[in-house]
């Protein structure tokens, strides 16, 4: 009997990684390095400097692998227009985003990309930890971020480690299928924060799903000092007041807000 011959496995997609980077000069360096170092293959790298006042173009020009991934500038817009802007120059079918004061665990991106394995999954999204070298303020806000995960739709990387289905993704952790995401016109760009949870909200609607991976992990810097802490949570709570304008209380976090009037 004749044997039977190997199958060669099919070729893995190209993820395409979008970094929207305003005044990140002390933390894109660490994000960079770290997305170029991922076991995933392959994969190409855009960062968009949103008109960035620091050095950040600095750390762009001297990174020691700056030929390895496209700088897109821009005059600065705010993040949603920067992500959509560097989807414009992306080639892959799968679109990744991350924050540029994050860094990835090595298999961040692999173990995302593991939660595509249904045809009708637009997303997946990952889980995020406390850098070793982050402040006192900055480990106490993540400790209350995953105290009101139930409200938020936001799903902790605590249990089995299964992936698992959600309601929503945060954007400095997350990818999409670019066939939903072209299909949705991407995120607001009038919107931010909250821009990840519209677009999240419009896919549902439109009969996608989400998924999280709790084993694609980043480390994320939480605001460092009181008055970058109040500005985040201003902006956070002036962001839900615009969604529930748009589509009506469809989050845990507005039914309590509601109940408290």
């Amino acid at each position: 009997m004749r044997a039977r011959a190997a199958t060669a496995p099919a070729p893995r997609p190209l993820v395409s990684v979008v970094i929207a980077a305003y005044n990140a000069e002390t933390t894109l360096a660490r994000c960079i390095d770290s997305i170029l170092d991922q076991t995933y293959a392959p994969l190409e790298l855009i960062v968009v400097d949103d008109g960035s006042t620091d050095g950040t173009a600095e750390v762009l020009a001297r990174h020691p692998h700056s030929g390895s991934f496209e700088v897109v500038r821009l005059a600065n817009g705010g993040p949603s227009r920067a992500r959509n802007q560097g989807v414009e120059h992306a080639s892959g079918q799968i679109l990744a985003f991350f924050d540029s004061d994050c860094h990835l665990d090595a298999r961040c991106i692999e173990e995302l990309v593991l939660g595509l394995d249904a045809a009708e999954v637009a997303s997946v999204g990952g889980s995020q930890s406390p850098p070793a070298d982050q402040g006192e303020l900055g480990n106490a806000v993540q400790r209350y971020f995953e105290a009101v995960g139930f409200m938020t739709g936001y799903v902790q990387g605590e249990g089995t480690g299964a992936i698992v289905t959600t309601a929503h993704n945060p954007s400095c952790n997350v990818l999409y299928r670019r066939e939903v995401f072209e299909q949705l016109g991407g995120f607001d760009e009038g919107l931010w924060p909250g821009e990840d949870v519209d677009l999240d909200y419009r896919a549902t609607r439109a009969g996608w799903r989400h998924r999280f991976n709790p084993r694609a992990v980043i480390y994320h810097y939480r605001p460092a000092s009181p008055a970058s802490l109040r500005r985040m949570f201003f902006s956070y709570g002036r962001a839900q007041m615009l969604l529930v304008r748009r589509y009506g209380p469809f989050r845990k976090l507005h039914a309590a807000a509601l109940a408290m009037l």
